[in-house]
């Protein structure tokens, strides 16, 4: 559910759709950095664990699950391996 302005990408509240089409599974991969990038910037730093919920948070979701913690800390990997965002030690940081 990614939708574009100009080409690009932006970040959809989910709250309001059904629980069966909320699923994290349902996320542009796009639109999933565009979120993690996010939460990096505004946070300065932050640590992996707790970027999640915040992450959680812009699309919607008042809580976390255990998979969805999972599935959006693999994001997290995903976009570290991509340089949509960096590691340095324990924590992450805009590019």
């Amino acid at each position: 559910m990614v939708s574009r302005k100009n080409d690009t990408a932006t970040i959809r509240d989910r709250s309001f759709l059904n629980p069966n089409s909320r699923k994290l599974i349902y996320l542009a991969p796009e639109e999933m950095n565009l979120a993690i990038a996010k939460v990096v910037e505004n946070s300065i730093a932050i640590q992996p664990e707790s970027a999640v919920p915040l992450i959680a948070k812009i699309f919607g979701y008042s809580r976390v699950t255990e998979d969805m913690r999972r599935s959006i800390l693999e994001s997290i990997n995903y976009a570290i391996e991509s340089q949509k965002i960096t590691k340095d030690g324990d924590f992450l940081k805009p590019l």
